[in-house]
């Protein structure tokens, strides 16, 4: 577990009847009420027939308002970028255990196959062609 730690970032949770229970993550202790904050690099293979279903979801304004990851899918696909092989490659934030459980369960598990992720330390954006872009073309 050494250096994933330096990853995370806690943010407060409240739960009503949260009981304290303290965990050790490396060099972190925390509490359960509390968060951890991963970012994940991704990659995944699009399913090219769905390309205009899949740009119209997220240009269409309905994923803005989906909780709790709704905004943090538009802003990982747009920094996601596809490669001449079309695997396409993207960080995301998440607080889900495995990563990516509620986004996987909504939209990437239509759209995607072979999902991956890494924990990293903070978003990057790969070489490639926009996705965005790719997707628009359709």
């Amino acid at each position: 577990m050494a250096g994933r730690s330096a990853s995370r970032r806690i943010r407060p949770y409240e739960e009503d009847g949260a009981t304290e229970i303290t965990m050790e993550l490396g060099l972190l202790n925390i509490n359960k009420n509390e968060v951890i904050e991963l970012i994940y690099k991704v990659q995944a293979r699009f399913n090219q027939s769905k390309s205009k279903e899949f740009y119209q979801l997220l240009a269409g304004g309905s994923l803005e308002d989906q909780v709790p990851d709704g905004p943090e899918i538009l802003a990982s696909m747009d920094r996601a970028t596809m490669d001449s092989s079309g695997l396409v490659r993207w960080t995301e934030l998440c607080y889900c255990s495995p990563p990516l459980k509620h986004e996987r369960a909504t939209v990437y598990d239509e759209y995607f196959s072979d999902l991956e992720t890494e924990e990293t330390k903070s978003h990057e954006r790969f070489e490639g062609e926009s996705f965005i872009n790719h997707l628009s073309k359709f």
